[in-house]
């Protein structure tokens, strides 16, 4: 792709005749790199000609030094998904995840784990000899009773908070909602 079709992609863009996703998907399929165009090698010879306008050396390679670096197409995406995305707040049309899609995804948590009943992790040691008989490796904490945390076999998780899942869950679906109405995704 050269920089000419660059150049329409964008302008179709400007003017709203193409989503983001179309001129994402135009620019990342082609095979031809900018710099192997013709346009791109006319363009280097004029601007790099053959000797360091700064220290006048002319050893080469010769390279275009870029004093400041345009935004990357994340940090362009990111920009138009944050706009987006207080437009969508504005008009209250986010969705949010239900309680049952909570409780729904929180009951594949079928099995119960072992874990430190201070810091609630699973790096617990059993021990033979010494009194309490379980220690925590990451805090220490030193016990009799492990607490059961509910745990997903196929995930290999321990389950985390309602809270956290709710966040979870409410943000994949703002996700997907913002790539069906604006076509960007973060």
């Amino acid at each position: 792709m050269d920089i000419q079709e660059m150049e329409k992609i964008e302008e179709a863009l400007r003017k709203r005749e193409i989503s983001y996703a179309e001129a994402s998907e135009k620019i990342y399929s082609s095979t031809t790199k900018p710099w192997q165009t013709v346009a791109w090698k006319k363009k280097r010879e004029k601007l790099i000609k053959d000797s360091c306008e700064q220290c006048g050396s002319t050893k080469g390679p010769m390279v275009l030094q870029h004093l400041w670096h345009p935004p990357s197409y994340k940090e362009h995406i990111g920009d138009i998904y944050e706009q987006f995305f207080i437009k969508a707040q504005n008009a209250s049309s986010l969705p949010e995840a239900t309680d049952e899609e909570v409780e729904s995804f929180l009951s594949e948590f079928t099995e119960q784990r072992e874990a430190c009943p201070s810091c609630e992790m699973r790096s617990i040691i059993k021990r033979k000899t010494m009194s309490p008989i379980y220690r925590c490796r990451k805090c220490g904490f030193e016990f009799n009773t492990p607490k059961g945390l509910p745990y997903n076999t196929k995930l290999r998780i321990v389950a985390p908070t309602m809270e956290k899942v709710k966040k979870r869950l409410t943000y994949e679906k703002q996700r997907e909602f913002m790539w069906n109405t604006y076509g960007c995704k973060r």
